[in-house]
């Protein structure tokens, strides 16, 4: 709150409040003011401050329908596990489409980069990520990474002979040269849980 009103008094906007482990205490507030939360999906109890942090911050804030994105600590919690982010936060009752959204729109709305990234849409930049499971499931992996629509990373070491016929703009590449397709069930939350 104290960040809010000092906001109002010195005439400066807030557009999102970072770590904010407390956030869904204030998630009313947040909503009315329009400014979303950057947070973590379980970090809590490790240190005073953390002592009232909820794993189910995630869900509570996408109930009172502020734009959250999860985030990461690099390099404390590294940027490259944003998925297990997800992950944990999907575990703890986030839907698929948010734990999704707080990774990838999300994140692009609160930073004003939605126009070009974020969601897979004509004329935006189109980095993408294969994986080798469903990418909430622990143990997925990239399977194949394509940035501003070439392909850059199989899963193994890329032999750039034969990564060169993908590596030019629009570029024909077919799903089915990766070698299989995502699983989709058996995935969190479990039934019944929470």
């Amino acid at each position: 709150e104290m960040l809010i009103r000092l906001g109002e008094e010195f005439g400066f906007n807030v557009t999102a409040v970072h770590h904010a482990l407390e956030a869904y205490k204030i998630a009313d507030l947040l909503k009315y003011k329009g400014i979303g939360v950057a947070t973590f999906a379980d970090v809590w109890g490790y240190k005073w401050e953390a002592y009232d942090a909820s794993v189910y911050e995630p869900q509570i804030l996408n109930e009172k329908n502020v734009d959250m994105a999860l985030k990461s600590d690099h390099p404390v919690t590294y940027s490259r596990d944003m998925m297990y982010q997800a992950a944990r936060a999907h575990y703890y009752g986030l839907s698929e489409t948010q734990a999704f959204a707080s990774v990838f729109m999300n994140p692009a709305k609160l930073t004003g980069t939605d126009g070009r990234v974020g969601s897979l849409e004509v004329g935006k930049d189109a980095d993408i990520v294969v994986w080798n499971g469903h990418p909430l499931a622990l143990g997925s992996l990239p399977k194949a990474v394509f940035l501003d629509g070439k392909l850059k990373f199989t899963g193994k070491q890329s032999d750039p002979s034969q990564l060169a016929k993908y590596d030019q703009p629009n570029a024909n590449v077919k799903l089915e040269d990766l070698n299989g397709k995502c699983q989709t069930d058996n995935v969190w939350p479990a039934k019944g849980y929470p």
